[in-house]
């Protein structure tokens, strides 16, 4: 996916590279406010660390003001902003196949809670729906983190 201008005309080298630098900053700036929203002070965002592939995924990795200095991965862009510990993965790679393997196996609760009337949201349809963009993510984040040739680049694009 790559950014286009109203008319579908393709954007010049430099138009593509601010275009991916502003998102790259709304993503931060949406990963920042995410963290404060869930009581997270953040230290900083270890910007060497973290991968983004606008405008499709930041992956984040965030030190958080603690005495132990914790770290957790935040995901954002076209799909749902959430976090793990870091220890639960050591590369964005990985981040990428804990949040699929994670939001399919949340999609079968969702799908299993449905038919045996335990629902965790507000009714049927909407846990269906839910659960159905869980799946999409999922794949898509699994088809990234398969990707071999995407992970042996070491353009400047995926990094911050």
């Amino acid at each position: 996916m790559t950014f286009q201008t109203e008319d579908n005309s393709a954007l010049s080298r430099e138009e593509v590279e601010k275009k991916h630098k502003e998102w790259m900053q709304q993503e931060y700036t949406k990963t920042i406010q995410y963290c404060n929203r869930l009581g997270f002070q953040v230290d900083r965002v270890m910007q060497t660390e973290s991968q983004c592939l606008p405008p499709i995924i930041g992956i984040w990795r965030v030190r958080l003001k603690e005495e132990s200095a914790r770290y957790i991965w935040v995901i954002s862009g076209q799909v749902a902003t959430d976090h793990i510990h870091a220890d639960n993965a050591k590369s964005p790679r990985e981040v990428l196949r804990h949040f699929s393997l994670s939001w399919q196996l949340k999609a079968e609760r969702l799908q299993q809670g449905i038919e045996t009337g335990k629902l965790e949201l507000k009714d049927a349809e909407t846990q269906k729906k839910f659960a159905a963009t869980l799946i999409q993510n999922a794949d898509n984040l699994y088809g990234l983190y398969e990707n071999d040739k995407l992970w042996q680049q070491t353009s400047k694009a995926m990094k911050i």
